[in-house]
């Protein structure tokens, strides 16, 4: 697992620290770009970027954001959840809720930042990565 920031600082060595930990034949790339604070400590960066990186590699999203959810995908989802609750005789009305609160469920199994954190399922990577001032920008899972 190798993971660097967009400022050109590599967390190489956490990344190896904790590549012993990663399932067999797998890395996972992250680049994260940090967000202005006052006195960022550079440790709190890498300790970010690894933790955002076990969690790619425990969890195996596909897409970094909702935003990255091919169109084709999201609404095919959300079809999908509208027809399942029609088809249950929900009034229309309520549909879109339902509809609403499936795809939000749907997405946290493939977009990253929806995603509880693996070491505490009421923190989500976005929340994560918001509290620590860590922006992902992309990653890549590699099979090795």
């Amino acid at each position: 697992m190798l993971a660097a920031d967009l400022h050109g600082r590599s967390t190489e060595a956490v990344a190896r620290e904790h590549a012993g930990h990663a399932a067999a034949g797998r890395e996972v790339v992250v680049a994260v770009g940090a967000q202005q604070r006052r006195r960022r400590d550079v440790g709190d960066d890498e300790e970010a970027a690894r933790k955002i990186a076990m969690q790619i590699c425990a969890m195996k999203p596909t897409c970094v954001s909702r935003t990255d959810v091919p169109e084709e995908q999201y609404l095919g989802i959300l079809d999908k959840a509208r027809q399942e609750a029609r088809d249950a005789g929900k009034p229309k009305e309520i549909v879109e809720k339902i509809a609403g609160g499936k795809l939000n469920n749907a997405l946290k199994d493939f977009v990253l930042l929806e995603q509880p954190m693996f070491d505490d399922a009421k923190t989500t990577v976005g929340q994560f990565a918001q509290k620590t001032g860590t922006t992902v920008v992309r990653f890549t899972n590699v099979m090795v």
